[in-house]
């Protein structure tokens, strides 16, 4: 196994396997002078739009998105780009129309 990725240049897709890639979610860090910090979802795998019944790529982490729970999604993803140490997240998708779903992952800074 070769060195971890250490910037988003450095994650090969092709490298990752279908099975990978279907569970991967990739974030742009927007940063805006005099502005919080604001998070789109560059990249979400198959397997995670099937579960979750919508596609996110291209949108923002708001509360078009996430509802109530923004705030606290976005505060926590700050503070991985903050702090670049990983997130393990568990949590219950309330602004899913499937609110009996709970999700888990691993966030990793780039």
């Amino acid at each position: 196994m070769g060195p971890l990725p250490q910037r988003r240049a450095d994650i090969k897709p092709q490298e990752l396997g279908p099975a990978a890639l279907r569970q991967i979610n990739i974030l742009d860090v927007i940063r805006e002078l005099g502005k919080t910090l604001q998070f789109r979802h560059r990249l979400v795998g198959t397997g995670i739009t099937e579960w979750l019944s919508r596609d996110a790529t291209g949108q923002m982490v708001d509360e078009t998105l996430y509802g109530a729970d923004a705030a606290k999604i976005v505060a926590s993803l700050g503070r991985i780009v903050e702090t670049v140490q990983p997130h393990h997240r568990q949590a219950r998708l309330d602004w899913n129309n499937r609110k009996y779903a709970l999700m888990e992952s691993v966030e990793l800074p780039l």
